[in-house]
């Protein structure tokens, strides 16, 4: 059962390191742990194109702080034990990135518990766009940053997805580090950048 009535859910009772705002759709990690945790999206997807943005906002307070923060997809049984981000087992997929700002020119895909090799960008920091859409008629999701998507993907026109196969219910899945960095996540009501053509914003 989840946690709490935020709208970031996660399975875990014991996991105190967090504190929900802004009606449920932001996720600030308050301490704790040197490690990751996962939250995924209260609501999930199983049909359609649905195209979603999520705020960062960070806090450095050490070394490879912006790099540990993570967006994904993934289904509700994915793992949100304290050390595990998305893409650290087989329900999800994640997309960081590696390096501080301004070393933002890498990011990778972490699936299954491995990393892709570098994707070249589009690389995140403090108060990022992130973004995220999925047609599950053919399985493709696509993930970017302010404006860009990884890999030249254009979900517009389905060209190179940066995660294909998806099947079932599928939600949005971020990742926090709740020591290196004090940083916080916001499902966004209201898109930034155009919602991507026959997509519907907001899974």
């Amino acid at each position: 059962m989840a946690k709490n009535q935020a709208k970031w859910l996660q399975n875990n009772s014991t996991l105190p390191h967090y504190a929900v705002s802004n009606g449920g759709n932001t996720i600030s990690m308050i301490g704790g742990p040197n490690s990751w945790q996962t939250f995924y999206w209260y609501r999930g997807v199983t049909s359609g194109k649905w195209y979603w943005e999520i705020l960062l906002n960070s806090t450095p307070s050490g070394t490879d702080t912006q790099e540990f923060n993570t967006i994904g997809i993934g289904d509700s049984s994915v793992n949100t034990n304290i050390g595990f981000a998305p893409g650290s087992d087989l329900h999800g997929y994640g997309y960081l990135m590696d390096g501080d700002p301004p070393n933002t020119a890498h990011s990778f895909l972490l699936r299954h518990g491995a990393f892709s090799s570098d994707l070249g960008g589009p690389g995140f920091g403090d108060t990022s766009i992130l973004m995220g859409a999925v047609d599950m008629g053919t399985g493709n999701a696509w993930m970017g940053a302010n404006g860009t998507w990884a890999s030249a993907g254009n979900p517009g026109t389905g060209a190179n997805p940066l995660i294909t196969g998806l099947t079932g219910t599928q939600r949005p899945l971020i990742g926090l580090c709740s020591n290196f960095v004090q940083a916080n996540m916001t499902m966004q009501s209201v898109p930034s950048f155009s919602v991507p053509a026959g997509f519907t914003y907001g899974p």
